[in-house]
């Protein structure tokens, strides 16, 4: 036994095979190869689309981005850019090669933090995890929710190694991974002050707060002055832009907990709190306004949350993945180690100022490695401590579910909750036959993984790449080769128009009172060249859309139609 500087804990697990830890890594980014080697259509046409054309505006010598527009991802998109600059499908290679670093910091980041908790549960657990859920695949769509959740595991990762070895430097560098998350995520500002909390309640036992707090804030004002300097001398105005991004977030917020149009969303929340102008930029404000509004909004979260965080964790091995979580809550709880359950219980603290503002079901996996740490403890448990009584309480749950799944017409529960429970009595026997000899412990969590691999069924499907014969793609190619760079273009989205490196313009729910008229005037004026016009537009906006096209043959031309007419590229007719 060792003793820990706070808590007594038991004996470390022996880490994997250090040449093991890369295997394990290809072979799971071998499992979910397609989702690097994105055609246009697969890449997000906002928000992913948004930062990587933000790198090229870093090489270019364009504005550095505003502190709320997470800039960190602006340089993290131009080194990507560089080598890919001249290609044809530049963004879409940027996209491949981000996707890589982000994946493997993400996966790297767990990990480390998995080693460092070898005393509650063995670091395989961790990898296996991974392995099995499409938490990482579904962050990967958003660089900056992937980018916030390798930081901020990097960070817990030194907090957990002070809590094992008591060294400020594990402060300095925590602090040091917290700022450059605040650059990649406003939450990043939110984790700062959990972090600064924990800070202090790491201190109380050796007495050296001014020292810890110091260790904890410095670095972390240095990394986000530093930026915030670097912007001011830029641009030469200091602002952060965090009311107007928070504020753009509520709006939203309506269209994502109602499940509307995003215009939809948008045009009722200012009928129920106000526009942005009256508001003053400000959600509180806002609130205000129609607290009622807002309380059944907050209601409705709460209300389709559950079922969503279920599905985020896999359609199978979601409802596995949550229930070992909680139970290995109670067993960190239950150990004692309370100090080791604040820190991974406040860590994620932050996904609650989502109530307020805007969530999409993917900030459920923002934390997924502090899920993935409770869950691991408690298969650490049913693996070597699992006795008759807690087995018989285990199948009596199970069961439980089991029937649950099948009243509610739930055939994904069912399953799930009857292999896995098969699996334990697999696994306690196998462990029980062979239960003198160390080395047959692995098997039982190569048992254990077997079973849930059963249930995983939502790897990619493998396939090949081919760019350029896709409708977008192939709509792309005609911009490039009849517009100008840097022409505007109006359409739904900006991906494919950043792809031909025009500008873009929104065709949005603005547009929907004005006539066809008012709509050509509106385009001309701001130099519009060509309308982008794909399904997504036609579902949004399918009034906007169905006026441009009243206007075809008179004020606008057919340049580029797809045989199935998904994707047309409308040119502005030269005598306009």
């Amino acid at each position: 036994m060792t003793t820990n500087w706070i808590e007594r804990i038991p004996e470390k697990f022996k880490p994997p095979p250090k040449f093991l830890i890369p295997l394990l890594f290809i072979l799971n980014v071998a499992l979910v190869f397609p989702i690097f080697f994105p055609n246009l259509s697969d890449i997000g046409s906002w928000d992913e689309s948004f930062y990587i054309n933000s790198g090229r505006g870093v090489v270019d010598g364009k504005l550095l981005q505003q502190f709320a527009w997470n800039p960190l991802l602006s340089f993290l998109y131009a080194l990507v850019y560089i080598p890919v600059k001249f290609t044809t499908f530049w963004l879409i290679h940027s996209c491949t090669i981000g996707r890589f670093i982000l994946f493997g910091l993400m996966w790297l980041s767990a990990y480390l933090v998995s080693k460092q908790l070898s005393h509650v549960s063995h670091p395989f657990i961790m990898i296996a995890l991974l392995l099995l859920s499409p938490a990482l695949t579904y962050l990967l769509p958003n660089p900056s929710d992937a980018l916030f959740t390798a930081l901020s595991a990097f960070a817990l990762w030194q907090v957990l190694s002070f809590y094992n070895e008591r060294k400020i430097k594990h402060v300095w560098l925590a602090s040091l991974f917290v700022g450059l998350s605040a650059l990649s995520r406003n939450d990043g500002l939110i984790l700062f002050v959990i972090f600064v909390t924990l800070v202090i309640f790491l201190s109380i036992p050796i007495k050296r707060i001014v020292v810890m707090l110091i260790a904890g804030i410095v670095p972390f004002a240095i990394v986000v002055s530093s930026y915030l300097t670097l912007y001011r001398l830029e641009s030469g105005v200091f602002k952060l832009g965090i009311a107007e991004r928070s504020y753009i977030a509520f709006e939203q917020g309506q269209s994502f907990v109602y499940e509307k149009n995003m215009g939809d969303g948008q045009i009722e929340a200012r009928r129920l709190f106000g526009t942005p102008e009256e508001n003053q930029y400000s959600f509180l404000s806002a609130i205000k306004r129609n607290p009622e509004a807002f309380f059944d909004r907050v209601r409705q979260t709460i209300k389709t949350s559950p079922k969503k965080i279920y599905f985020m964790y896999g359609e199978r091995t979601g409802i596995i993945i949550l229930m070992l979580a909680a139970m290995g809550a109670i067993e960190i709880a239950r150990k004692r180690l309370y100090l080791l359950f604040l820190i991974l219980l406040l860590w994620p603290a932050y996904i609650f100022v989502y109530l307020l503002t805007f969530y999409r079901h993917t900030y459920f996996l923002l934390p997924y490695f502090v899920v993935f740490v409770f869950a691991s403890v408690s298969l650490n448990f049913i693996l070597y401590h699992m006795n008759k009584r807690r087995l018989y309480c285990w199948t009596i749950l199970l069961l439980g579910l089991a029937v649950l799944g099948t009243m509610t017409n739930r055939p994904n529960v069912f399953s799930a909750v009857v292999i896995f429970l098969i699996g334990l009595w697999i696994i306690k026997n196998v462990v029980n036959r062979y239960q003198d000899h160390e080395a047959l412990k692995p098997v039982a969590i190569i048992l254990a993984l077997c079973c849930l691999f059963i249930l995983k069924v939502s790897y990619p499907y493998p396939k090949f790449r081919t760019l350029g014969v896709a409708p977008d793609e192939r709509a792309v190619l005609f911009m490039k080769e009849h517009l100008e760079p840097g022409s505007v273009v109006f359409a739904e989205a900006p991906g494919p128009i950043w792809v031909g490196k025009m500008h873009f313009r929104p065709l949005d729910f603005n547009f929907r009172n004005l006539n066809e008229q008012d709509i050509f005037s509106l385009i001309t004026s701001r130099r519009g060249k060509a309308v982008y016009v794909n399904n997504a537009l036609r579902y949004f906006e399918p009034g906007v859309v169905e006026k441009i096209e009243k206007m075809i043959g008179k004020k606008f031309e057919i340049g580029f139609r797809s045989e199935n007419g998904e994707v047309e590229v409308l040119l502005v007719t030269k005598r306009q």
